[in-house]
């Protein structure tokens, strides 16, 4: 496929004149001599440790200086989405840039002149008649962005130039583009590689020159080097005609997909720490300066930061020497372990602190007492029998209250485990209860960190504390997205109706037959009949294969039970200890692991996070009525790509993974597949369990990409991925397509705009199902010129440019 866009004088040069440059979305690109690259544009993406500018990612590390226009140095947070920046960078390791000076362009425009230079000094030229000044923070650069200096503007060159004007009126440049008068062509091609020498390649038997301004991109838009591309690589190539006839590159892009399989994501423990690396999850990488380093917050942090122990989030690239190179580590949460949330009924009141469930926990100033609606409340608004939530962390010996939150009507207040159906508005269906969302919702991940609903897929099993509103609405208290796939449905809460075959919690009416297993509160095995409408019960189902939901375990719960999160500190005969309180257990408590089975007393460990439900008894002993393994730290995390399967193990570059028959297969809407559906060339994540002897044995696996990419080059099967496609026909008049992939459900929107970054066009507002889409663009009532659109979906977005052309 060619393209070739002219450069003339009148109607479409003044079209082809802006083609890469807007003040919203400008960007200019110099590779340095020293391999350094030197960008200025709009930030498109941001993340907690790096920005994307022209669709370059830039790693941002505690050697970045990020400074305003005026020199003053700025915090990371300063850099919003959509901010004018000017970045320097070097590229420390392969296909990554690390941004060594950021500076924020915050000047606002006062004046645009297009015109001819009729006067220079040696700060300053004259447009139309204005002098406007020029200084260190000036932009200059061509058309085809090329970056100039002061120096190369001259009398008589046209030029495009945005000041903006201080308090006594006077005028200074924050960018100058020069246009040329001369014809000009530039041309895209896109084919394999035919040729290379040391300063050119031939695409589609045109060659093109390559000096220090080329940017050079994998397939993933990360930087490389002219000494990566090789013959027969698929490319992307954009360039233009100089005056001796030749073509130079400013832009190749490789369109191989050799890098991502090349990529690995781990979540675990560090088990151990070198000079130099760091190993987790039985897999050693390597650290240097160009590592990112930072914590769960985003702040950034140094490598001896880290000590074995620490939970934390690996991004690393497989070296050529087959060794792994850490991208980025996140550390997360480390106050996790020093952290408990408790709720219940408080217990007594003191000058200073509260006892709930048996944890004396210290109140000081610092604690924030709140009711659901965020209202606050004072130390003295909390009595003897007030239900609370407490979330508090451990300082020396005691427990200081972070945050006290006063429940009213507990009894009301229900908890249902299931798979989203649909995600509208605030609105989350669970197997057909609909939850209301508000402001005061709770939205957490399987870690427990906050996350929003947008972060919420269909599919995806969520644990909902609700409770019912006037007018029989669900509105949901807190969210809890869960890792792991489950078939079965659970609900807790009152029994609303009870007939001979059936039983109703929650609205949610589940079949009873002979092998419904029911269990009193102390009493062991009882029968169906023995219970009672208004009872607060667990109710634990599935759907048969007639679809019909059959309940298999009803638990009658206690009226007023304690509930605490933590980690298990040690483990003896029928008892366990949480966060410094002992819980006994009896032939009653009932256990279940990350996938909602039932397990025994056995499957409990030490440093796994639980959930306990706990009652106290007439000895004020505490019994457990139930235990929920959250997260075992024997269970760990890989992102990769599969390079080779067999019937009993799955590999991703060098880790490779045992599966079994309990092995749970999913896709990326989290239904369940089989496992012959996993496929060399597929983004997968794979959770497994480490074996004493240090096997990895998977436990699930999730695709990411529903369909295999062909990593010998077939394109006939393309990857379920984020993407936004170039439209076609381009340039166009007045209609024009616009496609897209989604690789999951998500919020979509996708706005056009003119050149200086005016919204001209929405054409998409709405959630959308994971896939392949397009729309069409109707430019009717627009004039000639170039416009961009922008795709986002969740927290994947993408700029392109198009051109109207009547």
């Amino acid at each position: 496929m060619s393209k070739l866009y002219y450069s003339l004088s009148g109607k479409v040069g003044s079209v082809i004149v802006l083609l890469i440059v807007s003040f919203l979305f400008l960007s200019v690109n110099q590779t340095k001599a020293d391999g350094g690259v030197e960008v200025t544009g709009s930030i498109q993406v941001k993340t907690d440790s790096s920005i994307t500018v022209n669709s370059l990612e830039f790693l941002v590390n505690s050697s970045t200086k990020i400074s305003g226009t005026m020199g003053s140095s700025l915090p990371f947070d300063s850099l919003k989405v959509g901010s004018l920046v000017k970045i320097e960078a070097e590229s420390k390791i392969i296909g990554k840039l690390v941004a060594t000076k950021i500076r924020l362009m915050t000047a606002k425009i006062n004046l645009e002149l297009n015109g001819k230079i009729t006067a220079r000094t040696t700060n300053s030229i004259t447009v139309k008649g204005t002098e406007v000044f020029v200084d260190t923070n000036t932009i200059i650069f061509t058309q085809f962005h090329a970056a100039l200096s002061f120096a190369d503007l001259k009398v008589g060159d046209s030029v495009l130039v945005k000041a903006t004007q201080a308090i006594g009126g006077q005028l200074t440049a924050v960018a100058i583009i020069v246009k040329t008068e001369n014809t000009r062509q530039e041309i895209e091609l896109e084919g394999k590689i035919q040729a290379i020498t040391e300063t050119s390649i031939k695409v589609q038997d045109t060659v093109f020159f390559v000096d220090s301004s080329t940017i050079i991109l994998s397939h993933q838009k990360t930087v490389l080097n002219f000494s990566d591309l090789k013959v027969g690589d698929e490319v992307e190539v954009r360039g233009f005609l100089r005056q001796d006839s030749t073509y130079l590159a400013l832009y190749i892009r490789v369109e191989n997909e050799e890098f991502e399989q090349r990529e690995l994501e781990i979540e675990g423990a560090i088990s151990a720490i070198a000079s130099n690396s760091i190993t987790v999850n039985m897999v050693t990488f390597k650290v240097d300066s160009s590592t990112v380093i930072y914590a769960h917050e985003g702040g950034v942090l140094n490598f001896s930061d880290l000590k074995v122990g620490d939970q934390v989030e690996v991004k690393a690239i497989l070296l050529s020497d087959s060794a792994y190179k850490a991208v980025r580590i996140k550390l997360e949460n480390e106050e996790s372990d020093n952290e408990l949330e408790v709720a219940g009924l408080i217990d007594s009141v003191s000058t200073d602190n509260i006892i709930v469930g048996g944890y004396k926990i210290y109140v000081n100033s610092q604690t924030k007492i709140y009711n659901h609606f965020k209202q606050s409340l004072t130390f003295a608004d909390l009595k003897v029998g007030t239900f609370v939530v407490v979330k508090a962390n451990l300082q020396n010996t005691t427990y200081l209250a972070a945050t006290i939150k006063v429940r009213n009507n507990i009894n009301a207040e229900s908890n249902f485990t299931g798979a989203i159906e649909s995600i509208s508005g605030s609105s989350i269906t669970v197997k057909g209860l609909i939850f209301v969302t508000d402001q005061n919702t709770e939205f957490l991940d399987d870690n427990r960190n906050t996350i929003t609903i947008t972060d919420l897929k269909v599919g995806q099993i969520v644990k909902i504390k609700a409770t019912l509103q006037s007018g029989n609405q669900y509105l949901a208290l807190r969210v809890i997205a869960k890792n792991f796939w489950r078939p079965t449905v659970k609900v807790e809460g009152a029994i609303e109706n009870l007939t001979l075959t059936s039983i109703t919690v929650m609205g949610k009416t589940f079949a009873v037959d002979s092998s419904t297993l029911v269990v009193g509160h102390g009493t062991g095995v009882i029968t169906f009949a023995s219970l009672t409408l208004g009872l607060n019960v667990e109710v634990k189902g599935s759907l048969t294969t007639a679809g019909v939901l059959t309940a298999k375990l009803i638990k009658v719960h206690p009226a007023h039970e304690f509930e605490v999160h933590g980690k298990i500190d040690t483990l003896s005969a029928n008892q366990f200890v949480v966060a410094g309180l002992t819980i006994k257990t009896d032939q009653n408590t009932v256990y279940y692991d990350e996938f909602d089975k039932q397990v025994t007393f056995d499957s409990l460990k030490v440093n796994q996070l639980v959930e306990v439900k706990y009652v106290k008894t007439i000895t004020n002993e505490n019994l457990a009525v139930k235990v929920e393994i959250e997260k075992d730290p024997h269970t760990v995390q890989f992102n990769g790509v599969v390079t080779a399967t067999s019937a009993n193990s799955i590999r991703l570059s060098i880790p490779s993974f045992s599966l079994t028959s309990n092995t749970v297969f999913i896709s990326s809407t989290y239904s369940p597949v089989q496992s012959a559906s996993i496929k060399v060339g597929q983004s997968v994540t794979v959770w497994a369990d480490q074996s004493p002897s240090g096997n990895l044995q998977a436990v699930q696996v999730q695709q990411i990409s529903a369909v295999v990419t062909d990593l010998e080059g077939n394109k006939d099967n393309l990857p379920v991925s984020y993407e936004l496609k170039q439209n076609y026909p381009n340039p166009f008049n007045p209609t024009t397509e616009i496609a897209f992939t989604l690789a999951n459900q998500e919020n979509v929107s996708l706005v056009v705009y003119n050149i200086i970054g005016q919204e001209v066009a929405t054409l998409i507002s709405s959630p959308m199902s994971a896939g392949s889409h397009a729309v069409k663009f109707n430019a009717s009532n627009l004039s000639s010129g170039i416009y961009l659109y922008r795709l986002k979906a969740g927290n994947f977005v993408s700029i392109k440019k198009m051109i109207l052309l009547k």
